[in-house]
C-alpha cells in the first residue's frame, strides 16, 4: 500500500431528519470520496451524523452541516477548493442544504498519526 491509496474518511454532521436522507447515503458519499480523492472506495469510511442539534447563525431549523474530510496526503490548498465545490454541491442537491450553510474542514493527517489493524501508517507517507 502506498499512502495515495489509503485512509480518507468523510464525517458529516447535519440537522437533517432521517426521513430526508437518501437510503444509500452512505454509499453516495463513500463513491464521492473515493472519486474526489483518488483513492479506492474499499479504504474509505463514511460517518453521519444526522438529525444533530447543530445551529448555524442561530438558526437550528434551517438545513445546515459540517463536513470534515481527512486524509493522508490528498489535502492541499488547491484539492481543498475542488473538494469545497463538489460536497456542498452534492449536499445542496441531495439534502436540500444551502452552500451557505455548509462547514466544510480538511485534515491532512500524517501516516503515524492514523491507525488500522493494530498499528499505524507510520514510514508510508
Amino acid at each position: 500500500l502506498s499512502f495515495d491509496s489509503i485512509m480518507p474518511l468523510l464525517q458529516l454532521t447535519t440537522n437533517v431528519e432521517d426521513s430526508k436522507l437518501p437510503g444509500d447515503l452512505l454509499s453516495q458519499l463513500t463513491n464521492l470520496v473515493a472519486e474526489q480523492l483518488g483513492k479506492p472506495a474499499k479504504y474509505v469510511q463514511v460517518v453521519v451524523n444526522n438529525n444533530a442539534k447543530i445551529a448555524f447563525a442561530g438558526d437550528a431549523k434551517t438545513p445546515t452541516a459540517l463536513v470534515e474530510i481527512s486524509s493522508i496526503g490528498r489535502i492541499s490548498p488547491e484539492e481543498n477548493k475542488k473538494y469545497a465545490k463538489a460536497f456542498s454541491s452534492y449536499l445542496e442537491t441531495e439534502l436540500g442544504i444551502p452552500p451557505s450553510r455548509i462547514f466544510l474542514n480538511f485534515h491532512n493527517i500524517n501516516g503515524e498519526n492514523w491507525g488500522m489493524g493494530g498499528s499505524t501508517f507510520e514510514g508510508l507517507v
